[in-house]
């Protein structure tokens, strides 16, 4: 069973009696705006720049866990920190987390370098 295999470090949760109406008025006070191939019809790399462009955005940095991330924020021209734990590789990312946990602290650091002030 997968789920219980640490090294994969998934968990997964159900929670039941949740509304469509409920569910997207949560989730939509975390995203300001969102892209994808279906719409546009441009690759990952495009729908970063876009949105990038669209809201005013000059520092950003990419989070993936395969090459093809990586490529996309090659792309977009930002950094890229690979999700090791994830199900992909990465050739030459700017930073590595192993945990979510490590998320915030790495996104500073990225920052700092890429971005000083």
């Amino acid at each position: 069973n997968i789920l219980q295999m640490p090294e994969f470090n998934h968990q997964v949760e159900l929670t039941t009696g949740v509304l469509k109406e409920e569910c997207t008025e949560v989730l939509q006070a975390f995203f300001r705006d969102y892209e994808m191939s279906g719409r546009t019809g441009m690759d990952k790399g495009q729908n970063i720049r876009l949105l990038m462009e669209r809201n005013g955005i000059r520092k950003a940095v990419f989070i993936g866990d395969a090459v093809s991330d990586e490529e996309a924020a090659d792309f977009a021209g930002i950094p890229f920190i690979w999700a090791a734990y994830g199900f992909g590789n990465a050739m030459r990312p700017d930073a590595t987390i192993h945990r979510i946990k490590d998320l915030p602290g790495c996104v500073q650091r990225v920052f700092e370098q890429a971005f000083p002030v």
